[in-house]
């Protein structure tokens, strides 16, 4: 009876090794079909990628619009080219110490100032330089506006107006720059003290655009009926000078190379 019992659990032992095992082998089959298909994935990704870059390449290069174009090997592209921001904008957040510069030249005729908004989640003061042409002579006026009472009274700035919300943002300040089509040619706004978007909004017509937005897709076709797509977008503000510039002009300095 002994042998019996001990044969028994023998073969009870063999069958519960041998499901264990074919467990481990359906599992490891299952993470190798997993993982392959993780790595196709992103191979497929990777390749709209370069197809959404491809196109934001061409928009720039041709600054407009590209209509779809194929790249083979299944890879293709399409891209639209936009001028923004003459009816106003938001900057991105803008670091203490950089610059916005806003395009006066070119507005409409009925333009008679600009409203700046600062201060989006943070405390942060603005320096704004107007640069103007008058009878040939190049003038600047020069504002500062910090709507931190306790700094004020150390730095002397102006206090701005209340903020609100412009764009979907909300700013703690604003003020309206006055200006004109015919001598202003750019506001430049130097952001202070913490960093800051930028709010831009015209008073009495629209700017100049000041700003393109690219919005590239980039498409692989897996088969007829499957597409892995990427999407890029980039905002391209127009071409400025460094703020390191606007030291040397307050400063009376030299730029040594």
């Amino acid at each position: 009876m002994v042998r019996k019992s001990e044969s028994g659990q023998v073969v009870l032992i063999l069958v519960l090794a041998a499901t264990v095992v074919g467990t481990l082998v359906v599992s490891l089959a299952s993470r190798s079909t997993v993982n392959l298909r993780t790595q196709t994935l992103d191979t497929e990704r990777i390749k709209a990628l370069k197809g959404a870059e491809s196109g934001v390449e061409q928009a720039l290069l041709s600054q407009s619009s590209v209509p779809v174009t194929g790249l083979g090997d299944g890879v293709s592209y399409v891209a639209d080219y936009l001028d923004e921001g003459g009816t106003g904008m938001v900057s991105d957040l803008v670091d203490p110490g950089d610059v916005v510069d806003v395009l006066i030249e070119g507005a409409d005729s009925g333009v008679n100032g600009v409203k700046i908004y600062f201060s989006s989640g943070s405390s942060a003061a603005v320096k704004i330089s107007e640069y103007r042409v008058v009878a040939g002579n190049y003038l600047i006026n020069s504002y500062a506006y910090d709507g931190e009472i306790w700094r004020v009274l150390a730095n002397n700035f102006s206090i701005p107006g209340s903020g609100g919300t412009f764009e979907e943002t909300v700013f703690e300040s604003s003020k309206v720059i006055s200006v004109s089509p015919t001598t202003s040619k750019l506001l430049r706004i130097m952001v202070l003290y913490s960093a800051s978007k930028i709010g831009v909004k015209p008073v009495g017509g629209n700017l100049p655009d000041q700003q393109v937005v690219i919005s590239s897709v980039g498409t692989y076709s897996v088969s007829a009926d499957v597409d892995v797509k990427k999407r890029l977008e980039l905002r391209k503000e127009m071409e400025k000078a460094p703020a390191v510039f606007d030291r040397v002009l307050y400063s009376n300095a030299r730029l040594a190379q």
